[in-house]
């Protein structure tokens, strides 16, 4: 067994194979890493499950996994952030909104 963060993690025994750490999060070893996995926008979440992409971007804005591209704005000017969020990512948090 390996550590996170001094947390035992159960290593995979084929690759590619779905690791669980203690934190409940998921990532992938071998060729399907998150970063090849699907990445959804807000709108994308929004239609599948009926929600505004306000709601949507309140849900995943903070959210560990979720790649934040733009800017701070600055000088009075307005920031725009865009938001690509990860299956699994998506996943989580519908399973955390469920209660699973």
């Amino acid at each position: 067994m390996a550590s996170l963060r001094g947390l035992p993690v159960r290593r995979p025994e084929r690759p590619g194979e779905l690791l669980c750490h203690p934190n409940g999060d998921s990532t992938r070893e071998g060729p399907h890493a998150r970063f090849q996995e699907r990445h959804y926008s807000v709108r994308e979440v929004g239609e599948m499950w009926g929600f505004s992409p306000d709601v949507v971007r309140e849900l995943f804005k903070r959210e560990p996994g979720v790649l934040v591209l733009g800017n701070d704005g600055g000088r009075g000017k307005r920031g725009y952030h865009t938001l690509r969020i990860p299956e699994s990512v998506v996943e989580r948090v519908h399973r955390r909104l469920c209660n699973l």
